[in-house]
């Protein structure tokens, strides 16, 4: 029997995470065949909580579920100005008494004051969270105060995400006040869209002279070269980093070499993403030439879009022959078949390299098949991350016969989006089967009957699992 329910949701909480709500799975027919007596959730871990759907009279189920199941660690939780304030305060004050939930993912819009008032002492008083996650969008400098200021005195929260959109001075002034004096953070992730100069600028002064910061996450976007300047000589200077991730979009050439070489000269980093989007030729081979040349540099992230074919096999080149990075991860959108072959080419004789993400979105069958078979021909990739959107069954068979006839690869991490039951169903039948499989992680969206029941049969007659995890919830045998 199902320990109640895959993923407690009411509806997708599309705005914080990719991971879907498994709303088919809780409501539908799906349910029943996986409450049929051979499974069962090994606990419930993962908790999204659409709050502004909430009615008065359904809240007391929610704050139950919250209060009393004790495996619950991660609440997200999303909040608009049809939220209730009783709503709200019942909700709030039910994950201020779990003890467990360690990890609080707040997107908030539109709030009235007395529920933003609600949402901030739940974080002020809460000194067992060490993660939190604030999405704010088109807040007043008041309402994002009452948000921040609690993080900026709070002892225990050492990972720190903001995403920032349309909020004035005063509000990020209150932003680069919390990451300049809360001592006790240790990785920032901002999302930083149409922030004047002056407030990118604060923002750097904050990221350069703070010593204990070691992984820092920027997604710019719109910003001028001066604030960009800002920020690259924050990047360059402050050597206690070691992690950054960079998502660069319509920014000039001159602003992304800049950046480049700030991570360039950087010694200490080790751990680089770079998210590229429409970038000309100079700053695609400031990229390359970061990549030849850092021999540091251990896991590199590149998210590829609408890149020239020659600057691909550039990237692909300079990875391939650089053998400290180990790690890699691609995310492909829109590329043409010969740069496809050259990412190829690279993954199969990159011997050093043990883990591969692949991002694949709205690539052909052909090129699909030859990124395939590059893993297939590289003997040391034992860990493989497919995040797959816009694929076809025929796509998808090929990604089940590596699952299943790969001997060497024992965890498989699959993301799917717009997979029809045929191609979830061969999937299923490739894990079944697979003799070295012990990891498997799906994020899935909805699927019928046929899916589910391939799943079943994946989990009942694989002895060689060992994990088990759909959406963030681990699902074992009797």
């Amino acid at each position: 029997m199902i320990c109640a329910v895959a993923q407690l949701c009411i509806t997708t909480a599309e705005s914080l995470t990719q991971h879907q709500s498994f709303g088919d799975v809780i409501t539908g027919t799906p349910l029943a065949l996986l409450s049929n007596g051979s499974l069962q959730l090994e606990s419930i871990t993962i908790l999204y909580i659409e709050a502004s759907q909430i009615k008065d009279n359904d809240v007391e189920k929610w704050v139950n579920q919250i209060r009393k199941k004790s495996a619950i660690h991660t609440i997200s939780l999303t909040a608009d100005n049809n939220l209730d304030e009783n709503v709200a305060a019942k909700i709030t004050n039910a994950i201020h008494s779990n003890s467990n939930i360690r990890t609080v993912i707040l997107a908030v819009r539109n709030l009235g004051d007395k529920t933003t008032e609600q949402l901030a002492y739940m974080v002020r008083d809460k000194y067992d969270i060490h993660t939190l996650n604030l999405i704010v969008d088109n807040l007043d400098d008041k309402t994002v105060g009452k948000l921040v200021d609690p993080v900026r005195w709070h002892s225990k929260i050492k990972n720190i995400s903001l995403t920032t959109r349309n909020i004035g001075e005063n509000a990020t002034a209150k932003i680069v006040d919390l990451i300049r004096w809360n001592t006790n953070i240790d990785a920032i992730n901002l999302a930083v869209d149409n922030l004047g100069e002056k407030a990118v600028a604060n923002l750097a002064d904050a990221i350069r002279w703070k010593s204990n910061i070691k992984n820092i996450s920027l997604n710019l976007k719109n910003l001028g070269e001066s604030a960009t300047a800002k920020l690259a000589d924050a990047i360059r200077w402050n050597t206690d980093i070691h992690g950054i991730d960079l998502g660069i979009d319509n920014l000039t050439e001159n602003a992304v070499a800049k950046l480049v070489d700030a991570v360039r000269w950087n010694s200490n980093i080790h751990n680089f993403s770079f998210n590229l989007s429409n970038l000309g030729d100079s700053a695609t081979n400031k990229v390359a030439d970061l990549l030849k040349w850092n021999f540091k540099a251990d896991t590199i992230k590149l998210g590829i879009d609408n890149l020239g074919e020659k600057a691909v096999a550039k990237l692909g080149d300079f990875i391939r022959w650089n053998s400290k990075i180990i790690n890699i991860s691609l995310a492909l959108r829109n590329l043409g078949e010969s740069a496809v072959a050259k990412l190829a080419d690279m993954i199969r004789w990159k011997s050093e390299t043990n883990r591969i993400y692949l991002g694949i979105d709205n690539l052909g069958e052909k090129a699909m098949a030859k990124l395939i078979d590059g893993i297939r021909g590289n003997s040391n990739i034992k860990n493989v991350t497919f995040a797959i959107r816009n694929v076809g069954d025929s796509a998808a068979a090929k990604i089940a016969d590596i699952v299943r006839w790969d001997s060497k690869i024992n965890t498989i991490n699959l993301d799917v989006d717009s997979l029809g039951e045929n191609g979830i169903a061969k999937l299923g039948d490739a894990i079944r089967y697979s003799s070295n499989m012990h990891t498997v992680n799906l994020a899935v969206e909805t699927f019928g009957n046929k899916g589910v029941t391939k799943l079943v049969d994946t989990i009942r007659y694989n002895s060689n699992l060992k994990t088990f995890n759909i959406n963030g919830n681990q699902v074992k045998i009797n």
